[in-house]
C-alpha cells in the first residue's frame, strides 16, 4: 500500500503502463484519494478498482504524460486562496527537490487567468514576507526560499 508520499514517488519514477495497488479495503484514506485524483486530473495516471475477496484493490496505472512538480490542475476559488495554492506549489517543489515553477505553471495550478496574475500573487507573497526569490540570471530558473527556514527549490537551467 502507498501513502501520499509513496504515490508521488511512484508517479515520478513509473514508466508508461506500470501499474500498482495503492490501497486495499472498502475505502481509501482522504489524503491518498485526493492525491490520486489530482494525478488523474493531470492526465498522469488512470485509476481503477477491482474486487479482492470481500473488499477492493485500488489500482493506479501510469500514463505517458510528463511529471512536473508544479503541474496541478486543481482550480482554486475564491481568489484569496490563490496565494495559498502558489505557496503549496512552492512547498511541493521543495519537498520533491524540483525547480521553482514558472509563472505560467503557477497560473495553471492556482486557477488564475495567466502568468501576469500569478506574478502579482507571487509578488504579494514576497511583500508579505512568506517567500524570497533569488534570481541567478537569464539562463536559470529563479529559486524560491521559504522565509524563516533554509528550505529552497533547486537551481535549474531554463
Amino acid at each position: 500500500m502507498l501513502d501520499a508520499a509513496g504515490i508521488t514517488e511512484w508517479v515520478r519514477n513509473a514508466k508508461a503502463g506500470d501499474m500498482a495497488v495503492y490501497a486495499r479495503g472498502e475505502t481509501i484514506s482522504r489524503p491518498v484519494a485526493e492525491l490520486a485524483r489530482r494525478f488523474h486530473e493531470q492526465g498522469l495516471v488512470d485509476l481503477t478498482r477491482r474486487r479482492d475477496g470481500g473488499g477492493w484493490q485500488f489500482l493506479i496505472q501510469r500514463r505517458s504524460a510528463t511529471y512536473r512538480a508544479g503541474r496541478q490542475v486543481r482550480r482554486v476559488h475564491p481568489r484569496s486562496s490563490a496565494e495559498n495554492a502558489i505557496l503549496r506549489m512552492i512547498r511541493d517543489a521543495i519537498r520533491l527537490k524540483q525547480p521553482c515553477p514558472t509563472n505560467a505553471e503557477f497560473a495553471e495550478g492556482a486557477g488564475l487567468s495567466g502568468a501576469i496574475a500569478a506574478s502579482y500573487r507571487l509578488r504579494k507573497l514576497v511583500r508579505d514576507g512568506k517567500v524570497e526569490l533569488v534570481d541567478h540570471g537569464p539562463f536559470e530558473r529563479r529559486v524560491a526560499v521559504l522565509v524563516g527556514t533554509d528550505k529552497r527549490t533547486v537551481r535549474a537551467p531554463l
